[in-house]
């Protein structure tokens, strides 16, 4: 059971672990270590800022949308640009094989080695692509030739 306290605690030090910035640690591998939507909450929140890891591989069969979006917000945290501009860039790999595709779009955008690179079109991704797809013209002082430099690095 998830409500177990050895589940708990091992949650929670793994949690911890992930969290230091000095944690060396690049693959974490335990597919015997089931994630429910709680647990991720916690494994996600340690990821967010961490810049080393990028395999994180755990049993994730009872991971609902709701924890997917956990992980989603390591990913790409789209509260403000600055946010999202900081989001995990690192993590290539987290779960299994299965996972929603707005995860997996994410890891493998962060496969690119320009981190820089990651960073802008999950900025451009999601807070301007919506206004360049409907055609806004929120961007007069961008010129149309950057409008579609830009755009050529969305989806």
């Amino acid at each position: 059971s998830k409500n177990e306290p050895e589940h708990i605690t091992t949650i929670f030090a793994i949690s911890d672990i992930v969290r230091k910035p000095n944690c060396s640690l690049e693959k974490f591998w335990m597919r015997s270590l089931s994630l429910d939507d709680d647990s991720v909450a916690h494994i996600a929140n340690s990821l967010s800022k961490n810049e080393k890891i990028l395999e994180f591989t755990v049993n994730t069969d009872e991971i609902s949308i709701t924890g997917w979006d956990h992980v989603a917000n390591a990913l790409c945290d789209t509260t403000t640009i600055a946010s999202t501009y900081t989001s995990n860039h690192t993590l290539v790999d987290f779960g299994g094989w299965q996972r929603p595709t707005k995860i997996s779009w994410y890891l493998e955008l962060n496969k690119n080695p320009d981190k820089t690179m990651v960073a802008r079109i999950k900025v451009i991704d999601c807070h301007f692509a919506r206004n360049f797809e409907a055609g806004a013209n929120h961007f007069t002082g961008i010129q149309p030739f950057l409008v579609a430099e830009l755009l050529s690095y969305v989806h």
